[in-house]
């Protein structure tokens, strides 16, 4: 019996990418990971923050463009606790405040592919604890990641709002050849009258004597 070789081992950059990949479609590169994160839901009604049963490793990753072919990001962290995953997308510079303890999110509902969302209001915000300790080889993942998340969603927001003067552009472009074509082609009115003298008014006589002198041309055959 012939012995086919293993197949080739994949990194763990490989492995990642397969498995983000059956959570989110969308998902196409990955920007940056930090072993361990928690994520907090800030809540209006005590005016504190309390964890969502969400922790595990955060992956800063690119996704597919948008509708108007916009550059798109998320946070995502690969729940250790559960099924329920966080993945945030990062839509502009406006949704995303760094502080001591968290980068803190603001996510509108209907962009949010986030399991653990509530229901009420327009949005919830999130704040993501990541794991970094002095004087070790995680010293400065809070940091890096951190200004990772921020500059994704400063280029989100850049390539939205670009994207969508692209699509007015294009818009006023339109009207222009419209407003172009109308000037240049003949008017209804003028083409009205190259069959009735302008200024002429057409006699109930005059209409069915013409339809009467049609009629006449054609003849009836009986079988």
């Amino acid at each position: 019996m012939q012995q086919h070789p293993p197949p080739p081992l994949r990194s763990n950059e490989e492995l990642n990418f397969s498995v983000l990949r059956r959570h989110n479609p969308d998902i196409t590169n990955i920007l940056s990971l930090c072993n361990f994160a928690v994520i907090y839901t800030f809540s209006p009604a005590t005016t504190s923050w309390e964890k969502i049963n969400i922790e595990g490793t955060l992956f800063v990753c690119q996704l597919t463009p948008g509708s108007l072919n916009e550059e798109r990001y998320t946070a995502f962290v690969l729940n250790r606790r559960g099924l329920n995953n966080f993945d945030c997308l990062l839509a502009g510079p406006q949704n995303v405040e760094l502080t001591d303890d968290f980068v803190i999110l603001k996510e509108d509902q209907e962009d949010s592919s986030t399991a653990a969302q509530q229901d009420g209001g327009n949005y919830k915000v999130f704040g993501i604890w990541i794991y970094s300790e002095p004087n070790t080889s995680t010293a400065d993942t809070r940091t890096t990641n951190a200004a990772i998340i921020s500059e994704c969603a400063e280029r989100a927001g850049r390539s939205l709002k670009e994207a969508k003067a692209r699509v007015q552009a294009m818009r006023q472009d339109g009207l222009h050849v419209a407003t172009a074509a109308a000037e240049t082609q003949a008017a209804p009115t003028e083409e009205m009258q190259g069959g009735v003298p302008m200024g002429r008014t057409i006699s109930l006589k005059d209409l069915f004597g013409q339809q009467r002198a049609q009629d006449d041309g054609f003849s009836v055959r009986y079988l």
